[in-house]
């Protein structure tokens, strides 16, 4: 589509509507908007300040061009919008795409009068041009930062006016940004597009992982490297949620195509590419993906896109499609290829299976790469911050955008000291949680659960062992499809025995007789990776701050069926007790803290998040204090609310849900002192009623990080007591509900 035509014509429709012509701020934001400028970007190139461009003057244009198109425009789907409209809408077709512009003649109609314009190879746009990623000075980038993995903010290979004739129908190309690590991936997605002589070519190539995992960059890379060898290119973004007839109108107007093609422009498509070989890349599939389900689904009314995807193979073309996760439809024919440091010892491009879907699954850059962007990053090169620099990016995963927000961090409040950065208990910027955040959003109620008990243990699990001790009840089919969908999330390590052999065959002159076969048929082992655990963490300990809403309903929370817990009925009263029910009005005594005070200042978080599980419930109020056992009443002041003495304390931890009118539900647990990781063996914790009847007792044993007494409840006026005791020394509180 041809920007000057198409501000011509938009001035023209603003004209009808309103009565007034585009003024120039707005031209500046059409322009920038075009071009994939960010409103900063734009502000830098004229007189207009950013606040004004974004504040003022685009909510009012994009509320006009709305009424013109018939639909909700943004800056992230204008062009989008504009080229369907152009696609749906004949009598103004030919003016808005510019077709006598572009072509100056058409070649071939089909019977159902649609007409594609002529473009040889040396006349078609390719991938480089400005009509998907932006087009900006190389002064305009920062040399660092977040620009070169952020979709928002991409670079554009700048060249000199001599080297235009290299890209053919462009007035810019892209700026060379490094691609640190991801060859070997960049080889084998190259030789699926580009297979070996007497292989048929992969038609649609899937690649996931985490945002700002380098999903865009290694496609503008594969994009640019195998570009040439097809006739057109076309790169699109899901963002913005387009319907299937949607997305294939706006690629057939770029196309060159016209005509009313909206009740069939996807068999459309796909009969194009059935006779010219068409490249698409598509990116934010996941915008289209259903949340909080498990991994894979479509929202309603996208469905049709597993038809263009899948019918893209029996083409002549292919897709590349991007995302936090993929379709299933995509994923299960596509299977998976390993990170680099997975790969096996083959060619790139020794496939013989001739399949013609494929994923590829991005896990991180290695430790080389991954030092090797850091040391672009201006860090301090003192030796002791340098020798900290692997442990930095295996903290992180080698994920690269979380690398260089941290490296940002690093360099403005640590004065560029990896060291000392990594001496700090938490290492999660707020750039790192929001490009995970994404991810945790979609899950489902299962895979949270396993995702937070996997973050709790210290090392993997086999299946069998995450069955046993996941404190929910799922059915086997359950947990697999959970831990299946994590993976595709890229949220989950999976060990395969295959793999741990490889890893071991590799030193095999240290293995002892035997062990191999020991490997070969140990059990696959699950665990989270090094980001992803410390994320859990981080928003397990958040969910046990939160107050509770009273207007949450049960089924809003863990439901019972899936608790492994018997239930207890109380009755009578008690005197001078705390007072349940008024914490769900916040009131709350001195000595009652926030559980996340559990996790202030210990060095091994992941003992207190087994022992918290269940405490993770939003619809539960959720207090703890520190207790010391003793065989009179102990005085404390609210100075010692978690300040662990002796083996005698411990921290008593209850959490309150309201189950119907008036009724509530009680779980009582304590853990150990803040230094402590076991309880002391014989410590007992019951439950009396008011008439100082034992109702439940638990007692710790060897090792215990926790002892809890079965979930119990009462209505508003029934109380009880709890009493923890060890040898002879005590520690009693009344409760009222």
């Amino acid at each position: 589509m041809d920007l000057t035509a198409a501000l011509g014509w938009l001035n023209s429709a603003v004209i009808s509507s309103t009565g007034s012509k585009l003024r120039e701020p707005e031209r500046v934001i059409l322009k920038g908007t075009w071009r994939g400028l960010t409103y900063e970007q734009m502000a830098d190139s004229s007189e207009y300040s950013t606040n004004y461009l974004m504040r003022d003057v685009a909510p009012k244009l994009w509320k006009q061009l709305s009424n013109v198109l018939g639909r909700s425009v943004g800056k992230t789907n204008f062009r989008v919008a504009l080229e369907a409209y152009a696609a749906t809408n004949a009598a103004v077709g030919s003016e808005l795409l510019g077709l006598g512009d572009r072509s100056g003649s058409l070649r071939g109609k089909s019977a159902s009068g649609f007409a594609v314009a002529a473009r040889s190879t040396a006349q078609r746009e390719v991938w480089t041009s400005d009509r998907y990623w932006p087009t900006q000075a190389v002064e305009s980038l920062p040399e660092s930062g977040l620009s070169s993995f952020d979709r928002g903010d991409r670079g554009v290979d700048v060249r000199s006016p001599d080297d235009a004739s290299n890209v053919a129908g462009t007035d810019c190309a892209r700026l060379q940004t490094p691609m640190y690590g991801y060859k070997r991936e960049l080889a084998r997605l190259k030789s699926w597009l580009m297979p070996c002589e007497n292989q048929e070519p992969v038609r649609a190539v899937g690649i996931w992982g985490l945002r700002g995992m380098g999903k865009t960059m290694l496609a503008e890379r594969l994009v640019a490297e195998v570009g040439d060898a097809f006739d057109y290119v076309v790169c699109r973004s899901l963002q913005d949620k387009p319907l299937p007839s949607e997305l294939c109108i706006s690629v057939l107007a770029e196309l060159g195509f016209s005509g009313q093609i909206a009740g069939q422009a996807v068999p459309y498509l796909l009969a194009v590419m059935a006779s010219k070989s068409v490249l698409l890349l598509i990116e934010d599939v996941e915008a289209v993906l259903e949340p909080g389900q498990l991994a894979g689904g479509y929202l309603a009314d996208y469905q049709g896109y597993e038809n263009f995807f899948l019918g893209v193979v029996g083409t002549r073309g292919c897709v590349v499609v991007t995302g936090l996760e993929g379709p299933a439809g995509l994923v299960r024919q596509g299977g998976s290829e390993p990170n680099d440091s997975e790969l096996d010892d083959s060619e790139p491009g020794d496939d013989k299976n001739g399949r013609q879907v494929r994923s590829l699954f991005l896990r991180g850059l290695d430790l080389a790469a991954a030092v090797e962007l850091l040391r672009h990053e201006s860090l301090s090169v003192q030796p002791v911050s340098v020798a900290a620099w692997p442990e930095l990016a295996q903290r992180y995963q080698g994920h690269p955008m979380a690398l260089k927000a941290t490296a940002r961090v690093i360099r403005e409040i640590f004065d560029g000291r990896v060291d000392k950065f990594l001496a700090q208990m938490s290492t999660l910027s707020t750039d790192v949680l929001r490009l995970l955040s994404l991810s945790s959003n979609r899950l489902c109620a299962a895979e949270l659960d396993i995702l937070y008990w996997l973050a709790s243990q210290d090392s993997p699990l086999s299946l069998a062992a995450l069955k046993a001790t996941l404190p929910i009840s799922l059915r086997s089919s359950e947990l697999i499809s959970a831990l299946d969908s994590l993976k595709q999330r890229s949220l989950l390590l999976v060990q395969l025995p295959s793999a741990r052999l490889r890893d071991k065959n590799r030193a095999e002159a240290d293995l002892p007789l035997g062990s191999a076969n020991d490997v070969l048929f140990a059990a696959p082992t699950f665990s989270l990776p090094v980001l992803v655990k410390a994320y859990a963490i981080y928003q397990f300990v958040e969910q046990l701050s939160k107050q509770s809403d009273s207007s949450i309903s049960a089924a809003d929370s863990l439901t019972d069926c899936r608790l492994r817990e018997p239930m207890i009925n109380l009755g009578a009263h008690l005197r001078i007790p705390v007072r349940l029910s008024r914490w769900f009005e916040g009131q709350f005594g001195t000595r009652w803290q926030p559980l996340k005070s559990l996790f202030t200042a210990v060095d091994c978080p992941s003992i207190r998040l087994r022992s918290a599980y269940h405490f993770r419930d939003k619809a539960f109020v959720k207090r703890c204090k520190f207790v010391v056992l003793s065989t009179s009443e102990p005085t404390l002041t609210p100075g010692d609310l978690l300040a662990p003495t002796d083996g005698s304390s411990a921290v008593l931890l209850i959490a309150v849900r309201l189950e119907g009118e008036n009724l509530y539900k009680v779980c009582v647990q304590v853990q150990p002192a803040t230094d402590n990781t076991v309880l002391p063996k014989r410590m007992e914790l019951r439950l009396l009623d008011a008439q100082k009847k034992v109702l439940a007792a638990v007692a710790a044993e060897q090792d215990n990080s926790f002892i809890q007494l079965p979930y119990f409840q009462g209505m508003v006026g029934d109380s009880f007591e709890i009493e923890l005791a060890l040898d002879r020394a005590e520690y009693r509180e009344k409760f009222v509900i």
